[in-house]
């Protein structure tokens, strides 16, 4: 079993809405949670979410990805607290590797800025820079670029408009 998470900080940041209700500053998760975009700093893959979390909190070694490192240096000199949010649990490792593309980029094209060094698609930044994407350009970049089936391309139309099967 693998898990796509999110590293996010809490903060005091307000979450705003559009008139249709869903939040025009934030990402609604599949967990029901909404985040403000601005707080997501990384997504990646683990297969044990809490001993990840320790050893993002634990690591020194800037040279693996000095973003990260320095951010998270950052939040304990702030007492802020890191958190990391499940985003998909998956049977297989290939299923996670697709999902992570796929958060990556769905994080970048609502404007998260992310420490992400991999798994970035130059269209989908080149998107946002413009203005960002609509949820459908975004779910045919991604399932373009992966071997999604179109079951989960359904899927990430719904998780990208706030809702859930």
């Amino acid at each position: 079993m693998d898990f796509v998470y999110a590293l996010w900080e809490s903060s005091e940041r307000q979450v705003t809405y559009n008139c249709h209700g869903f939040p025009s500053n934030a990402i609604r998760l599949p967990s029901g949670l909404v985040m403000p975009t601005e707080s997501i700093k990384y997504v990646g893959i683990t297969d044990n979410p809490i001993e990840r979390r320790r050893a993002h909190i634990a690591s020194k070694d800037e040279k693996k990805n000095p973003g990260v490192v320095m951010w998270i240096k950052q939040l304990k000199r702030n007492q802020v607290a890191l958190n990391l949010e499940i985003l998909e649990k998956l049977e297989t490792r290939e299923e996670a590797e697709q999902w992570e593309f796929y958060w990556i980029n769905f994080c970048i094209s609502q404007g998260a800025v992310l420490f992400n060094r991999y798994k970035v698609d130059s269209e989908v930044v080149a998107a946002a820079r413009r203005g960002g994407c609509s949820a459908t350009e975004l779910a045919l970049l991604v399932a373009e670029r992966t071997a999604f089936r179109y079951d989960l391309w359904l899927r990430c139309q719904g998780a990208m408009c706030g809702t859930s099967d």
